[in-house]
């Protein structure tokens, strides 16, 4: 909105202008329509009816002062008939009112909105004041010509706070943060009677090529450059949806350190399994001379993911190699693979805190590499975002398709059929070039690789 703020003094000789209007005799309405033409969500302003949509000079930017469309009451002094009055305007700035109670919603794709502008609006203007030398810089009523040429805008966001619960339609509190505004604008005269507005297309990119990829504060998004975080449906990590593998425990196991990591390993015979509600499962291992040991994990359900085929028998079980790796020592950061006897692998579950902990000779005959291709990114704070990319697994026969956080795919090599899982791929980067309000934040790079023998 236009600060009302008095302009600088200019000389005028010229008589008192007609301070009632300016302009043409009769404004002509304007109806402004903005239409979600993308594939996704958007949320605009909903404080009032007029949906963030504004009229302003020709040319107009997105920092361009709009017109105003009326006087706040405490800065009615500053029109043009009543800047002259004895006493005047009281002297301090007049500032637009401020919102108490900022208001968003949601706008699905192919919806619109629509509001009227009058076509009357006010002008910066200059009133001659009696004998004064000079003119009081004033605001002017003014009606619109047909044939005047103005700019309407509307800036809206690609995702705000609560936004994924909201319901199309229903205002919700909220404000899209300035960084992370799009505009759309469009040149239009009044006789046209309505003016369409609709988001611009965004720039295609590549993550390959840096910063230089996309506009000054916009960022690459699966192949497409936006100054905000798409809306997105990736799991949120954490509460009932991650990995976790615990240290084992018994004389089954064998354990080393080194400054990089501690290992636990021992091969011997699946005497039991137990699967707990919420995906933890519970292995009891036996070897000779009478050593046994459990190790236990903890792993996302989603779909065809995640539930492992053990055949566990007190008597007969099957022969298992499994090694727990934690990285570095004492930090919790741990990963689990499981073989059958013959060295095929049966699953691997990493919980990749800052890194994956195993590499592809532990992880073989896949290896696993987690991209930086960020697909969607959300608030992590004031100063901080979080951005999502996929994670890939490459075998001996090729690469499977790049996952997105949250999705599962079949894979078959080796002679076996098995399914993995991007459980997420989370990096953090600051917003603000003042402090570090990203570095208590632990990038997550988990995935889990089932083997789905029957």
């Amino acid at each position: 909105m236009r600060p009302l703020l008095p302009l600088l003094l200019v000389v005028s000789v010229s008589p008192a202008c007609n301070c009632s209007k300016s302009g043409a005799d009769n404004p002509t309405p304007v109806t402004l329509q903005f239409t979600n033409t993308t594939q996704a969500p958007l949320f605009i302003d909903a404080t009032d009816s007029t949906y963030g949509m504004v009229v302003a000079p020709n040319g107009a930017t997105a920092d361009t002062p709009p017109f105003l469309e009326g006087l706040p009451s405490d800065c009615s002094c500053y029109a043009c008939e009543l800047i002259c009055n004895p006493g005047g305007c009281p002297g301090q700035p007049c500032l637009p009112p401020t919102t108490t109670n900022p208001q968003v919603q949601m706008l699905p794709p192919d919806a619109s909105v629509q509001r009227q502008w009058s076509g009357v609006y006010y002008n910066d203007s200059n009133q001659s004041c009696g004998a004064l030398v000079g003119g009081q810089a004033c605001l002017q009523r003014t009606n619109d010509f047909p044939d005047d040429t103005f700019t309407a805008r509307i800036c809206y966001g690609l995702s705000v706070a609560g936004g994924a619960a909201a319901d199309a339609g229903v205002p919700f509190p909220g404000a899209v943060p300035a960084e992370e505004q799009v505009c759309a604008f469009a040149s239009f005269q009044p006789q046209q009677g309505t003016v369409l507005l609709v988001p611009p297309p965004p720039q295609p990119c590549t993550v390959d090529a840096g910063a230089s990829a996309c506009p000054s504060g916009q960022l690459c998004f699966s192949g497409l450059c936006s100054s905000g975080c798409p809306l997105n449906n990736f799991p949120q990590y954490g509460n009932g949806y991650y990995v976790s593998v615990s240290a084992p425990s018994g004389a089954f196991f064998v354990q080393t350190q080194t400054t990089a990591a501690t290992t636990w390993t021992g091969t011997g015979m699946l005497t039991g399994v137990t699967y707990l509600v919420g995906g933890t499962t519970i292995l009891a291992l036996s070897r000779s001379p009478g050593l046994s040991g459990t190790v236990d994990f903890t792993l996302p359900q989603v779909g065809s993911c995640c539930l492992e085929a053990y055949h566990a028998d007190p008597v007969n079980g099957e022969t298992l190699q499994v090694t727990v790796i934690e990285a570095p020592p004492a930090s919790g950061n741990r990963a689990v693979v499981v073989r059958d006897g013959a060295g095929q692998l049966l699953q691997v579950a990493d919980m990749a805190m800052n890194a994956p902990v195993l590499d592809a000779t532990q992880t073989a005959p896949f290896t696993v590499t987690p991209l930086n291709d960020p697909q969607g990114c959300s608030s992590a704070g004031p100063s901080c975002k979080a951005f999502f990319s996929r994670t890939e697994f490459t075998t001996p026969e090729g690469a499977a398709p790049a996952l997105d956080p949250g999705a599962v795919a079949p894979v078959t090599t080796s002679g076996a059929n098995f399914q993995v899982l991007n459980v997420t791929n989370i990096n953090y980067q600051a917003t603000s070039t003042t402090g570090a309000p990203c570095s208590d934040l632990t990038e997550l790079t988990p995935y889990v690789i089932i083997n789905s023998r029957p």
